[in-house]
């Protein structure tokens, strides 16, 4: 498993930044240029307070195989509602909103955790950028994978190097809740999105 410099840099700071001051010696001297050959293990005593990976190792998943994920209709919308792109699937990123007519009840993104342009907030963070979603700290978890609750009308869950981020649009912030969104992307069969 390959880790950039800033990756690791970033990611021994965050870690530092949290623990307390030890008085053992560490293993490495500080400032060796000893190359790191993975990550510092988060504390123990706190896993909910460490941030998520960005990435498992893998290639970026092909727009087909995103295209190929099946989207049920969300429970509480009407049955005569589908699902409609917001753009082309890309490689690594599927955008899709369900509508009915005018209606517009939830948006459901696809991201690849290893685009380049995610891996690029490694070392530029924008907590406005949706690639964001990738490096966010867990909330609980679904079905064994990490969530994340960002707010009332959001939900993500991490599978893998994938990130599916349910979100309520207009008419489904009227109707549904957060925990709609977590019923629907419960409803999704995420071990096999997780081999993709």
């Amino acid at each position: 498993m390959r880790f950039s410099a800033p990756v690791l840099l970033a990611a021994a700071l965050l870690v530092s930044g949290c623990k307390k001051k030890e008085t053992a010696p560490t293993s490495e001297p500080t400032g060796s240029a000893a190359p790191m050959t993975k990550p510092v293990p988060p504390p123990a005593s706190d896993p909910a307070a460490t941030p998520a990976a960005a990435a498992a190792p893998g290639p970026v998943v092909g727009w087909e195989k995103l295209s190929d994920i099946n989207l049920p209709n969300p429970k509480g919308t009407p049955e005569k509602g589908i699902w409609s792109s917001v753009k082309a699937t890309k490689d690594g990123d599927r955008w899709d909103n369900f509508v009915d007519g005018n209606d517009n009840w939830m948006g459901m993104r696809i991201l690849d955790c290893n685009l380049p342009a995610v891996q690029a907030l490694a070392t530029k963070p924008d907590p406005q950028s949706v690639y964001s979603t990738c490096f966010a700290t867990p909330t609980g978890k679904l079905k064994d994978y990490p969530l994340i609750a960002t707010n009332d009308a959001q939900r993500a869950v991490k599978v893998g190097h994938l990130v599916l981020i349910a979100s309520l649009n207009a008419t489904g912030q009227a109707k549904l809740k957060a925990a709609d969104l977590e019923a629907f992307l419960e409803s999704l069969d995420l071990a096999a999105i997780a081999k993709l």
